[in-house]
């Protein structure tokens, strides 16, 4: 692989310096490749009011800025409908110029290599009573988080979860939504609700959440096309333009991240508020889901907040109709350790696949 030269780009990466880090590092005698690799995230604006700003458009000013061959560079991303989405946005610009793209599940890779492999649910646990229903593990406060942990509290679920929440007044947006919930208690303020970060080494504490619970509700990092929501309603936190809105509707995402590869390599059933057919898209490689436990129609919404708010709907019917004995027998069950253990074997047979490919 010393052929190729890998850029990493990461959300904080100054765009207008890439160029100068292409040709710092290229060594013409020696690379006939160069990767530019953004496999850390999905999204692909860099602004919600301007829809010229897009990663696709500032990859090619980049290697336009060069003077390098364009046959040369390949994009890599995190979004599953990379290679899909770049062919609309050449297509809506006219663009001539093409590059080679790619989707790389860097996040499947990540957490096969990071995490410690517990099979929390195994039948050699059986007889592990969990003193509560699920988790919720929070880190950055975007708007479905934010709406989600509104709905917790009121709805009386906090003392049914290990529930945490990570953020500070300089990150949160303000408006509607965030002005009242500012007014709580922060849940890291709690010795059950503390922050807890799970992205590198990961504490007893982490994994004590698993020890204590049976299912996950996953909030994914993106249930949009966008890391800005694209869809109005009043809790929207960055709304869009209209031609924004417009713009981004012709595009797709599924971002997968460490937070439902990881239930998957712990064995734990889990619902998850993401991206719109996350769970068919999880099908189409192999895995299984949970229907027998409960609904999973949120999957088929495709308006996020309503796709949101039906996921949250779910918890709550999960959280009334079991109890934490009925839910113990309902995950040792032949039925869901069948699929755990099928989900379990498949994540680790994809994770040699994906090191075979010596990204």
């Amino acid at each position: 692989m010393e052929d190729i030269l890998r850029i990493a780009i990461t959300s904080s990466t100054d765009w207008r310096d890439l160029h100068e880090d292409i040709l710092r590092q290229y060594d013409s005698g020696l690379h006939t490749e160069i990767w530019l690799d953004f496999s850390t995230e999905s999204w692909f604006s860099i602004d919600n009011q301007r829809i010229n700003e897009t990663v696709f458009g500032f990859i090619h000013d980049t290697i336009r800025s060069t003077g390098l061959d364009w046959n040369l560079f390949t994009f890599i991303h995190g979004n599953v409908y990379t290679q899909y989405n770049y062919s609309i946005w050449r297509e809506i610009f006219n663009v001539t110029e093409e590059i080679k793209t790619s989707y790389y599940p860097l996040w499947h890779k990540i957490t096969a290599e990071m995490h410690l492999d517990f099979s929390y649910q195994n039948e050699q646990h059986k007889d592990i009573k969990r003193p509560y229903m699920f988790s919720c593990l929070n880190g950055a406060p975007r708007d479905h988080r934010i709406k989600t942990e509104k709905f917790v509290k009121e709805n009386n679920l906090l003392d049914k979860s290990r529930y945490t929440f990570y953020w500070s007044d300089d990150t949160l947006p303000y408006n509607e939504l965030t002005s009242d919930w500012r007014k709580w208690p922060r849940l890291e303020e709690g010795n059950k609700h503390r922050a807890i970060q799970s992205h590198r080494i990961q504490e007893p504490e982490f994994y004590k959440v698993f020890d204590d619970t049976y299912f996950d509700f996953i909030t994914e990092t993106l249930t949009t096309n966008e890391r800005f929501s694209i869809e109005v309603d009043k809790y929207v936190t960055h709304p869009p333009t209209p031609e924004y809105k417009q713009f981004y509707e012709k595009f797709k995402t599924i971002f997968i991240t460490e937070k439902v590869w990881r239930s998957i390599f712990y064995k734990r059933p889990f619902i998850v508020m993401g991206n719109h057919r996350t769970l068919e898209y999880l099908k189409g490689l192999g895995f299984k889901t949970f229907d027998c436990m409960w609904e999973e129609h949120y999957d088929d919404i495709e308006t996020a907040y309503l796709r949101e708010k039906a996921c949250l709907e779910v918890l709550k019917e999960v959280c009334d109709t079991y109890t934490l004995e009925s839910m113990h027998n309902k995950v040792y069950s032949d039925e869901v350790q069948e699929i755990l253990q099928h989900n379990y074997e498949l994540f680790k047979s994809l994770a040699e696949e994906i090191d075979a490919l010596n990204f």
